[in-house]
């Protein structure tokens, strides 16, 4: 099932922080055309480990192929960031979906992947008697913070226009898979209701709702980049990146189990035991710190799965527990409200 456009919903007004008329192209180095499969197989490659692959023109050539050249994004810094709603009559909650991508796409956006974390998974939600709303952030070439300002954003409209969905605004709780799993990381620790500070742009009175969730949920998250240092590429101009003082200090700073506070949000993590890309072993570090904070959380691991299971097509069945066990969890936490 694949994601309808035709009924986004923008979640920014008139301004929207860190859009400019300026061409991307103009940022970016496009190596060799391939095709569509190769390249995304090259930028898997690219970004795992703890080494520093000198070669960011992967990522420009992969986002330009996924994004632009299919027509996801425009050619210029315009894009309009937008959620997908999918209600649930009689439903009082709601959760955000933040498909993964590496920030250099959206998997929502790449043909062969398109319902792996996105519909599919607010289509479990609904089964659930929960809505759903998929997240279209900006990526690559944009730069940090904006798919986490997008994130941010995203939770305050729905908050704004709950009883228009027909839900309430204290029960909001969000999911993100792979780098998605590194916004919702980021909305939850660092954020923490952060004012919007961009050049240009003047806050409106959506910026001033409450960022907060009921519950937060990974799945093969990135949790740190130590394990994925050349995804910065994705999210830093390259010669910054390849600074060694400012790739150590960014490497720190984005370490998000140092920010776990008493009193945070309940926690659900899921991830395969075989993860080819996420190492598990920074997933397994926040979890417990979040145990030794005392915030409440749960781990579901997967015994032999490799990354990106998503919504368990074409993959062995016994993965696909983790749906049920997933939105039985969320349930959970929406009841105790």
């Amino acid at each position: 099932m694949l994601i309808d456009r035709t009924k986004a919903i923008p979640i920014w007004g008139e301004l929207i922080p860190y859009n400019k008329k300026k061409s991307k192209l103009a940022d970016m180095k496009i190596q060799e055309i391939c095709s569509l499969d190769q390249q995304l197989m090259r930028f898997c490659q690219m970004i795992k480990g703890e080494s520093l692959s000198c070669r960011p023109e992967v990522v420009d050539t992969f986002t330009y192929l996924c994004e632009i050249k299919d027509g996801n994004e425009k050619e210029t810094y315009e894009d309009v960031p937008y959620i997908i709603p999918f209600l649930v009559p009689g439903s009082k909650a709601a959760v955000l979906v933040v498909p993964g991508g590496g920030f250099a796409y959206k998997s929502t956006d790449y043909r062969s992947t398109a319902a792996s974390e996105g519909s599919g998974i607010a289509k479990s939600l609904n089964d659930a008697g929960i809505s759903a709303f998929v997240l279209w952030y900006r990526s690559h070439p944009y730069r940090f913070p904006v798919p986490i300002l997008d994130l941010q954003r995203a939770v305050r409209y729905v908050r704004f226009h709950a009883h228009s969905f027909g839900i309430l605004p204290s029960k909001l709780g969000v999911v993100g898979f792979s780098a998605g799993g590194f916004s919702v990381g980021a909305l939850v620790n660092l954020l923490r209701n952060a004012p919007v500070i961009a050049e240009g742009y003047t806050e409106d009175v959506i910026d001033r709702m409450d960022d907060s969730v009921v519950a937060a949920a990974y799945v093969y998250p990135v949790i740190t980049l130590q394990y994925n240092v050349s995804m910065l590429y994705a999210m830093y101009e390259a010669s910054r990146v390849q600074n060694v003082r400012f790739r150590k200090e960014i490497l720190q700073e984005l370490d998000l189990k140092q920010y776990i506070q008493a009193g945070d949000p309940s926690q659900y993590i899921c991830y395969g035991t075989e993860d080819s890309l996420v190492n598990p072993a920074g997933i397994r570090l926040y979890k417990e710190e979040l145990d030794r904070k005392g915030i409440k959380n749960k781990c579901f691991e997967l015994i032999g799965a490799d990354h990106g299971f998503g919504d368990c097509e074409n993959q062995p069945v016994e993965f696909a527990n983790w749906k049920n066990d997933f939105t039985g969890w969320m349930k959970q936490q929406f009841e105790s409200r």
